[in-house]
């Protein structure tokens, strides 16, 4: 590993015949990766779906939601967990990120009679708590709505 964050560590060079063998052996444990990263996928679509009893309401961006309007009338809900920490300018860098590109699998999503909502103890889209500290990012999000 390099000492310095300037001072990089590259692969060595070799000939066109060594790295074609190399990139093949490779190749064959990344597609032994993709049929088990395949088979996980088929096993958690078959996982059993968990039925929500209590009635959950959250201030959401058109006011008091419950969890079912959530779903905005699919049949699945993906929901992303959006950081705004307490005493917080901003969200969590990553997140805001991610919550910046929410509105590009909308169709998608849409498509497989999926929703996207992001909840958070205290963020931007659905909160089950007061805005207070997470309204800059409200606003930053009010735009995307719920996809």
């Amino acid at each position: 590993m390099a000492s310095t964050m300037t001072e990089l560590e590259h692969p060595k060079v070799v000939s066109h015949s060594e790295w074609l063998a190399a990139r093949k052996e490779f190749l064959k444990r990344e597609k032994e990766f993709t049929h088990l990263r395949d088979e996980l996928s088929r096993q958690r679509r078959a996982l059993p779906w968990e039925k929500v009893d209590k009635e959950y309401v959250f201030d959401g961006l058109r006011g008091k939601e419950t969890m079912a309007d959530l779903f905005g009338g699919r049949s699945q809900l993906i929901i992303y967990h959006f950081m705004f920490g307490p005493g917080w300018a901003a969200g969590c860098p990553s997140c805001s990120y991610l919550a910046d590109h929410f509105d590009g699998p909308a169709i998608h999503l849409a498509n497989r009679d999926e929703a996207l909502d992001c909840l958070g103890s205290q963020h931007a889209c659905t909160v089950p708590k007061e805005l207070s500290e997470a309204s800059i990012a409200y606003l930053r999000l009010a735009k995307m709505s719920r996809i």
